[in-house]
């Protein structure tokens, strides 16, 4: 009996070691595969993560360059247009003083230099050309009072004009001309056109000296503008 107790015992050790010797080592390496599984997971997660972190940068960078582009660009257009009034405003007085001159030489029957006469004029007007046309302003408009009431149209066209007129007068003077009318023509212009870029300067480094309106200050005509 105890022969048979101890075969017994044997085959069932055997039997034992034999099952353990087949499904432990398959309980490891399942352990063991799903433990990689799991690592391979966290590795693509973190790539995963890396990238979208990676695209964020890239797009703060993106928009942090574009914004920085368009602050250049706001600050470069504000340094043209500073540039081009401060420029302008001292044309527009060396304008009003060609006229003034010219006007007081031909009323005393001196005589003018032509040439002279048109670099200035050609020199201020582009100057004022030039501000209007960076500040793209629709208060530089002259409305002349005038049967029919014509349509607004660039006050450096009407400064022009009667820059022209002027001129005719020193090479071809007539009997008709009206100086002081046409010193009140130029001073007006001046006047409003010297409050438009105060304005116009005032806006861009807000610092207003005193209110003035794009729209109220807008350029304004006598009735006797209109009569030539």
């Amino acid at each position: 009996m105890t022969a048979i107790l101890s075969v017994a015992s044997g085959l069932g050790g055997a039997l034992i070691g034999a099952v353990a010797g087949v499904y432990g080592p398959r309980s490891i390496d399942s352990r063991r595969r799903q433990h990689e599984w799991a690592l391979e997971r966290q590795r693509l997660q973190d790539v995963q993560t890396a990238r979208e972190a990676e695209a964020r940068l890239a797009e703060r960078a993106r928009e942090t360059e574009a914004r920085v582009r368009v602050l250049t660009a706001m600050r470069e257009e504000k340094e043209k247009a500073l540039a081009a009034i401060a420029e302008a405003t001292v044309c527009v007085q060396d304008w009003h003083r060609l006229v003034e001159w010219t006007l007081q030489d031909v009323s005393a029957g001196r005589g003018v230099d032509a040439a002279k006469f048109d670099e200035t004029a050609e020199r201020t007007l582009q100057a004022v050309v030039r501000a209007v046309s960076v500040l793209s302003n629709n208060a530089f408009m002259s409305d002349p009072v005038v049967r029919g009431r014509q349509a607004p149209r660039p006050v450096t066209l009407t400064m022009q004009e009667l820059t022209v007129e002027l001129r005719s007068q020193v090479v071809a003077p007539r009997d008709d001309f009206d100086g002081s009318r046409m010193f009140r023509y130029a001073t007006e212009i001046r006047e409003d056109l010297m409050k438009l870029f105060i304005s116009e300067r005032s806006m861009r480094t807000d610092q207003p000296p005193f209110r003035v309106g794009v729209h109220t200050a807008a350029i304004s005509v006598s009735p006797d503008r209109g009569e030539r």
